[in-house]
């Protein structure tokens, strides 16, 4: 397990990160790297100016990995997931309490949860939107599209 000291080049080097990619498939890291973050981080964001994140996840647990690095300065998201999981309303609500997103790339072979536009509401500063999932052609999302103040690209 890292020591304290072991943090400091970590936390060093990290403030330097703008951009991280993940695909789950890739099986690198392993996933016990993500719990020995998690455990025993000396702060609440080990990549606190990351501001584009792609991410790919196939199991639950791939998509519960992303929490770590939701941060209040991100500002461009792309994720797929392989399928619809249980915990992906309780994701996007998350997803919307901790950031406000200028871009947001969505991409599944499942159709969008009927909640999907309910729950993206407070992503009211969304420049981009790409949506690359059954139902996302629905009006629903085409009404909440439209609200969106600041939408310059749609998808």
């Amino acid at each position: 397990m890292p020591e304290q000291d072991d943090w400091k080049q970590v936390l060093h080097y990290g403030q330097y990160v703008h951009r991280l990619a993940y695909d789950e498939s890739q099986k690198a890291p392993s996933p016990s790297f993500f719990s020995v973050i998690e455990e025993h981080r000396p702060r609440t964001y080990i990549l606190p100016n990351l501001t584009t994140l792609m991410w790919r996840a196939m199991t639950p647990s791939g998509l519960g990995r992303i929490h770590l690095f939701l941060n209040p300065d991100l500002q461009h998201l792309i994720l797929e997931v392989g399928t619809k999981f249980p915990e992906f309303n309780s994701f996007l609500t998350d997803l919307s309490l901790r950031t406000r997103l200028a871009s947001f790339t969505f991409t599944s072979n499942d159709a969008l949860p009927d909640d999907f536009a309910h729950l993206l509401k407070p992503q009211d500063e969304l420049e981009k939107l790409a949506l690359m999932a059954p139902g996302a052609l629905s009006s629903v999302i085409g009404k909440w599209a439209s609200t969106l103040p600041r939408l310059r690209s749609l998808q």
